[in-house]
């Protein structure tokens, strides 16, 4: 997640990422692909990982001189669009970097396998606490990256203003005094949006919900930008949201809602295409991408937490590393089956 723009990340229902993804995909790809190659790599990810400021744009020097591969990224808008991108135009990408545990399951068709990759990361030590997660995904082909936590960040300042308490439980979100004083992203087209409407319980009203968020942002830049703006006092976000605000120097303005249901963890990650000729680079990137210095970057280039344990973190995410309020929540292909189809009913008043 790149601060204070971008994503993240993911997660949807394969036929509905076609369908209303498609006539924008065409628009939203960097078309500077290339060919494959023996020493090219071809990357498609999401718009500010792929940023000129974000991650790999940042690392993209280094791993050619660690290497000698190089490394050719294309970017979508979202990261829920990567599956559009990869049914659209197949052969294009021989990676994907971004995908979250979710967008990876729905978009199973797509990944290839490769033992040979598997067994190249057999010595990295994954974060004690992601274990479960990371050792099951690994063996299906996908490549952890980094992860955090979501939840409403807060104006300080703001609540004061409007003498609103801070919600405890997610039902508090259906109080009179929160109409309209909060922001959340679309699940069909945003993975962070995704992750809020799975994390909530089913019992909740989403039609109740509608009448109190003040947007259904498209998208998580989108949301964070009017946040910024003060158009409303809290939006769902990162946790390493704080972070970001405590290097720029206003870590007193802001504050997270520390819900009582506990904090959903969401995790990114990398998978290789299927269909694609074998590229000795894949190997050379997971190599380079799991060293602590480049796992460190994570935390300035992406503002999330790295997965490999033992990186030194800096100051401003020692709060945040250290929280231990956080949501083992296990979501299936179905729950998000599920939930996307009440939310056409209740929200849309449709079902599709």
């Amino acid at each position: 997640m790149s601060q204070p723009i971008k994503w993240i990340s993911l997660t949807l229902v394969l036929g509905l990422v076609f369908a209303m993804a498609s006539c924008t995909s065409k628009k939203a790809v960097n078309q500077n692909q290339t060919s494959a190659t023996g020493n090219t790599l071809r990357v498609l990810t999401y718009s500010s990982l792929g940023a000129e400021s974000g991650f790999l744009k940042s690392v993209q020097g280094a791993f050619k001189n660690a290497s000698g591969c190089e490394l050719s990224i294309q970017t979508t808008l979202d990261a829920a669009q990567i599956l559009t991108e990869l049914k659209e135009h197949p052969g294009t990408a021989d990676f994907v970097v971004g995908i979250d545990d979710l967008l990876f399951e729905r978009g199973k068709s797509f990944w290839a396998v490769d033992d040979a990759l598997i067994r190249s990361i057999k010595g990295v030590t994954f974060n004690p606490a992601l274990k479960q997660t990371t050792e099951s995904g690994v063996l299906h082909g996908f490549f952890p990256l980094d992860y955090g936590a979501l939840t409403f960040i807060y104006r300080k300042e703001a609540f004061q203003k409007l003498k609103l308490t801070v919600p405890t439980t997610v039902s508090d979100l259906l109080k009179p005094e929160y109409r309209k004083k909060f922001i959340v992203q679309d699940p069909r087209v945003s993975s962070p949006g995704l992750q809020f409407f799975t994390w909530i319980p089913s019992t909740l009203s989403l039609e109740k919900l509608k009448g109190q968020w003040l947007t259904l942002s498209q998208g998580w830049d989108a949301s964070y930008q009017l946040f910024l703006q003060g158009e409303a006092p809290m939006v769902w976000s990162y946790l390493s949201s704080l972070a970001y605000h405590e290097t720029k120097g206003q870590g007193d303005q802001f504050d997270f809602v520390d819900f009582k249901e506990g904090l959903p963890v969401q995790i990114e990650g990398m998978a290789q295409v299927i269909g694609t000729a074998q590229n000795p680079c894949a190997q050379k990137w997971l190599s380079f991408v799991y060293q602590l210095p480049i796992q460190a970057q994570l935390t300035q280039k992406q503002w999330m937490l790295p997965v490999v344990n033992g990186v030194d973190l800096p100051p401003a995410f020692q709060k945040i590393s250290h929280f231990d309020h956080l949501l083992a929540h296990k979501r299936t292909i179905a729950d998000v089956d599920q939930l996307l189809t009440r939310f056409g009913k209740e929200v849309q008043g449709a079902s599709w």
